[in-house]
């Protein structure tokens, strides 16, 4: 008799990411990667002196996460029992289901939308609830609070912004859905891209813990921060969800350079202005080009577009890679038609266009 697996694995699939520059053995260095979300003017740590770090390598890191805690306390006027750091926000989100989840708790979240959802639920062996995004690639609001409302135990995962439409919510709006959610639903609002977001209404999250003690805010130092390398993320929440996932956590879940990375990043608003505004700008710019073409673009408030290519959108990613520019294209979150294009610098972003230019005109 073989050894066997938990049933449960079958139904699982393995997590598709982005290309790497090193799955490119010729001329790696010169490949213009658009494909996962990363900051393009690289980590706000270049030049810093971290090495001092390097002599305690031999020692456990600090098990409370002390000077990163208290940054970001101090940055959302938060107190710190308010707050969790994980190895990547993804890992916060796994540690929810560890203490939230189980065959009894439905999961429910939005069609389209970043996989690690579905597979939290997967793990927990929790009914998945799929709800359609609206017309204009939006979360259906209206529709998850309805099913929450006929679903005696369940959580919530959104992304603001999604992931990969780019699409997020008002805070108007946020409100009154939060309004409507059973205080006994754990809601998750994962802002991965939240700092791209730039509107004047966005919602502000920490703001809503007190009135809404059932969320879960999740926040990662991989987009804007340039930290993607190191694996760090933060959640914030009300003290008894933080206190509980504290408690079925890894002790040691966070390496001592990653801590560092984070507290030297948080730090430097050089870095984070340079890069919201090189986003908007290049983002503006690519919408004008696209327009050219005409390509239905999804409005975006992340550092990416979602682009609906119709039947071509593999043969595009193809031939895009041929001239060595990766981007992602969007099969692995059901939108076969579809790619995502991380905004890039102005050099990369021009080439992508030039590029992209060229192969519709063969067409």
């Amino acid at each position: 008799m073989s050894l066997k697996s938990n049933e449960f694995i079958k139904s699982i699939k393995a997590y598709k990411a982005g290309k790497s520059r090193q799955s490119f053995i010729n001329n790696s260095d010169k490949i213009i990667k658009l494909c996962s979300n990363e900051n393009p003017y690289g980590s706000p740590i270049k030049n810093k002196n971290i090495e001092t770090i390097l002599q305690y390598a031999h020692e456990y890191p600090d098990i409370e996460n002390s000077n990163l805690i208290e940054k970001l306390s101090q940055t959302f006027s938060i107190d710190k029992e308010n707050l969790i750091i994980g190895n990547g926000s993804d890992e916060i989100l796994q540690i929810a289901a560890l203490g939230y989840l189980n065959k009894n708790t439905s999961v429910i979240s939005s069609k389209h939308s970043f996989s690690q959802y579905k597979f939290i639920s997967q793990l927990r062996e929790s009914p998945y609830i799929e709800i359609p995004l609206t017309n204009h690639y939006e979360h259906d609001l209206e529709k998850i609070a309805q099913t929450c409302q006929e679903t005696p135990k369940s959580c919530v995962c959104l992304a603001l912004p999604n992931n990969p439409t780019g699409t997020s919510v008002s805070a108007e709006n946020l409100e009154k859905f939060l309004s409507k959610i059973p205080k006994t639903t754990l809601i998750i609002l994962d802002g991965a891209y939240n700092e791209f977001d730039q509107r004047t209404d966005k919602p502000i999250i920490p703001n809503y813990l007190k009135k809404y003690p059932n969320i879960l805010y999740l926040q990662t130092f991989s987009k804007a921060y340039g930290l993607a390398g190191f694996r760090i993320g933060y959640g914030i929440a009300s003290k008894e969800i933080i206190s509980n996932l504290k408690k079925v956590k890894q002790p040691f879940n966070v390496n001592s350079l990653a801590l560092k990375a984070a507290e030297i990043a948080l730090e430097d608003d050089i870095f984070i202005k340079k890069t919201l505004a090189n986003n908007h700008l290049e983002k503006q710019n690519m919408y004008k080009e696209l327009a050219e073409l005409n390509i239905q673009i999804i409005p975006s408030h992340a550092n990416f577009i979602c682009l609906n290519l119709k039947e071509n959108a593999y043969k595009i990613t193809s031939k895009l890679e041929e001239k060595g520019i990766i981007i992602r294209h969007l099969q692995s979150f059901g939108l076969p038609n579809y790619i995502r294009v991380s905004i890039g610098l102005a050099k990369q972003n021009q080439y992508f266009i030039t590029k992209l230019k060229e192969i519709y005109l063969e067409k």
